[in-house]
């Protein structure tokens, strides 16, 4: 599927950003991918059958309050307390991720699977522009998955709305699942732009609803409750771009119990309370 520049009408390749041949901004390529028409239309369709499956069960209701309830739901990074000081600490205001990392020559790849493989399974579902996302998981509680680490980062959504994306789960569990290999496609119908999160959240999670489905239980319907485990499920945020330290609403975490952490952590809740972000200790 061809998509044309709005200026001077020639095709623009999926992994850009903007026109090669007038320059002009054509849009965050993972939001674009989102919004091209055989992704929409793949994914009414599953809304469709969610929904027809939950009219039958008399869950309809039900449904509709928890697509509303995503539809509020906050992205939320997961990142060890060295890391989010490190973050607020440096000289540049920008979060630096695995890639740029990894390109740079400041982080080596650890031997697992997880680093080793990553570039293969992001680029199937991300192809080319992968390396330019950051990544992050819809919560409806304002935390996140604790396997990253155990300080939850909750995005302003101002500030990322327009050039965030989500996604089906983590495409190290989608690609096999729907077996998809390098060389193949994904299936469509499987992301959505950040203000159709409710739809994707539909696609995916309405054979969890019931007509006896609680308000309380739609946070673990939507991020699993094992959130230190690895194959906790949840939806992918994608976010386009650089994450500026004022992208920071909110960060949720422990107290430490050591004092040289103690003392980290005090330092950040100073740096954040200067960003205008709020902390919270659990």
């Amino acid at each position: 599927m061809t998509f044309l520049c709005t200026g001077c009408n020639e095709p623009v390749a999926q992994e850009l950003r903007y026109c090669s041949v007038c320059e002009r901004d054509v849009g965050f390529p993972n939001v674009r991918r989102s919004q091209r028409a055989d992704e929409s239309e793949a994914l009414i369709e599953r809304v469709r059958q969610a929904r027809a499956s939950a009219e039958i069960r008399g869950a309809t209701a039900v449904l509709d309050s928890f697509v509303q309830k995503v539809g509020a739901s906050k992205a939320v990074m997961n990142r060890k307390l060295t890391t989010i000081h490190s973050w607020l600490s440096s000289d540049s205001p920008y979060f630096l991720s695995f890639h740029p990392q990894i390109r740079d020559h400041s982080l080596l790849a650890r031997d697992n699977v997880w680093d080793q493989q990553r570039i293969a399974a992001e680029n199937t579902v991300n192809p080319i522009y992968f390396t330019e996302l950051k990544f992050a998981a819809l919560s409806l509680d304002q935390r996140g998955l604790t396997y990253y680490g155990a300080y939850c980062v909750v995005l302003r959504e101002q500030l990322i709305q327009d050039r965030a994306s989500v996604f089906e789960e983590n495409p190290f569990v989608f690609n096999p699942k729907h077996h998809v290999f390098s060389s193949q496609q994904p299936p469509l119908g499987y992301r959505a732009t950040w203000l159709q999160r409710g739809m994707l959240a539909e696609a995916k999670l309405a054979h969890k609803i019931s007509p006896a489905t609680r308000e309380n239980d739609f946070i673990t319907i939507l991020m699993g409750a094992n959130r230190d485990d690895a194959d906790c499920d949840f939806i992918e945020v994608h976010i386009y771009g650089m994450l500026h330290k004022r992208a920071i609403e909110r960060v949720v975490g422990p107290n430490p119990t050591d004092q040289y952490d103690r003392a980290i952590w005090n330092d950040c809740k100073r740096k954040l309370k200067s960003l205008g972000a709020t902390v919270e200790e659990i």
